[in-house]
């Protein structure tokens, strides 16, 4: 279905802002490169992944993470207005630049330059509400940005830690990515993976008719290891074509298990040009999270590294709940 789209001309001091409305899909034709596809009659023009640029905001959280994690709510209360005006944004339309970090593509056959938004990595990389109001936002998932699906190309989702369709330790993940979040694709597949014993027949019933042709849930742990039987990422690398669109959720609560895959990812290009949005909750020590996730070798400051790299592969990767 037709999404409207922001480009951006004249380059990155002073933007002349166009809407338009394009059908389009990404693709990556090569390692570690992605491409923005719009669908024209006379044309086919390619929109290279060029850059990730975090907004103003972004960046002076990402430079002072250091000293902001240590009381990490004073300062996100500090930014209340921001705050605001980042999920009254989700709502209204628009995307101001100081708050919203984005995805820059150069079109490969003209001078223009697309914009592709995302919300910003500040905070809790969670709701900023949380630290505004309190608990009541603590699985909210309203703070991201998440365009619809394009119908002209095949759409996976993946699930490490898939629970069941209706249930979740943070509320449904499978129900909210498929009604929620893209309530208008229609899946090619879906994979879940859930390492809690769950009889089949309470799984199944839980499904809606039409999702059954092309879901699969695995009730067995995930394996991280490369090549093994039982590794999820080797899924996506015998499914999934450069010109698909997966979108990956990554909740298994096993931090070891979690930073292999999402090393190998880092590392692999063959598997990170095949994934198109990762979701992860990353375990830290920071004490507005200390009494959901205890105490952790690892800081606030290492989640905001690990998003960094990942947004600048050209992944659009939200922090989860």
């Amino acid at each position: 279905m037709a999404r409207r789209h922001v480009y951006a001309i004249e380059g990155f001091g002073v933007m002349l802002m166009l809407l338009a409305s394009v059908d389009y899909y990404f693709r990556r034709s090569e390692p570690n490169t992605h491409y923005l596809i719009e669908q024209r009659a006379e044309q086919k023009c390619e929109w290279v992944f060029s850059q990730y640029v975090s907004s103003p905001w972004e960046y002076e959280w990402h430079r002072n993470i250091n000293r902001f994690q240590n009381d990490v709510c004073a300062f996100t209360k500090h930014d209340e207005k921001k705050c605001y005006d980042w999920i009254q944004s989700l709502t209204n339309g628009g995307f101001p630049m100081d708050i919203f970090s984005y995805f820059v593509f150069d079109n490969n056959c003209t001078n223009e330059v697309r914009l592709h938004f995302i919300e910003p990595l500040v905070g809790l990389t969670r709701h900023p509400y949380f630290c505004l109001h309190g608990e009541e936002f603590l699985v909210n998932k309203d703070y991201m940005l998440i365009y619809p699906l394009d119908t002209h190309r095949k759409n996976y989702y993946f699930d490490l830690g898939a629970s069941t369709y209706t249930s979740g330790a943070g509320g449904s993940s499978q129900s909210w990515f498929v009604e929620t979040a893209y309530p208008t694709t229609v899946w090619d597949g879906i994979y879940g993976w859930e390492v809690s014993p769950i009889s089949a027949e309470r799984v199944w019933a839980e499904i809606p008719g039409r999702l059954k042709p092309v879901y699969h849930w695995y009730n067995i742990p995930v394996n991280p290891t490369a090549g093994h039987s039982d590794n999820a990422l080797e899924y996506i690398a015998k499914i999934a074509k450069p010109e698909d669109w997966v979108v990956l959720k990554i909740d298994i609560d096993n931090s070891d298990v979690e930073m292999q895959l999402l090393e190998r990812i880092l590392q692999d290009t063959a598997i990170s040009s095949l994934i198109d949005e990762l979701f992860f909750e990353h375990h830290v020590d920071v004490e507005p999270m200390l009494k959901y996730w205890g105490r952790n070798p690892l800081k606030l400051s290492d989640t905001y590294a690990l998003f960094h790299r990942l947004r600048n592969l050209g992944i659009l990767a939200h922090s989860w709940v």
